[in-house]
């Protein structure tokens, strides 16, 4: 009808407003938390006597995430992507783990040293190691 009669008449649809999940304020920390300072410049991640670094030119955009759980943004990190970054750098590195047992260095590891050091404002800050022999 209306294309024959060439006019148009208003529809009218339902609307449903939804409330963001995460709040402004959320943001805000999180952005001043983790974001900047994550993103401010290099990190170094050492265990034993290999180190590697990851920067926010290239790498870091490839790792780090962010999600929301219960209202809260939390960092995520990308561990195959960052496996492939950080390739055979720790190879023949060992962790003696509570169980006594030495396993390879792993991607979960290496975030434990990533989340810290991203957080650091200094250069000494932003270079942490794994540990070996946490005991």
């Amino acid at each position: 009808d209306q294309v024959e009669a060439g006019t148009t008449k208003p529809v009218s649809l339902p609307l449903t407003e939804h409330k963001p999940e995460i709040s402004d304020a959320e943001v805000d920390r999180m952005m001043k938390d983790f974001a900047e300072p994550a993103m401010s410049g290099l990190v170094t991640v050492k265990a034993g006597a290999a180190s590697i670094q990851f920067g926010p030119d290239r790498s870091l955009p490839q790792i780090l995430g962010v999600k929301a759980v219960g209202g809260k943004l939390v960092d995520t990190y990308d561990l195959k992507a960052l496996e492939e970054l950080y390739g055979s750098t720790f190879d023949g590195v060992l962790i003696t783990r509570g169980t006594g047992e030495k396993t390879a260095v792993t991607p979960q590891d290496v975030v434990g040293a990533l989340r810290e050091a991203l957080r650091g404002k200094t250069g000494a800050e932003r270079t942490v190691e794994i540990k070996t022999n946490p005991n």
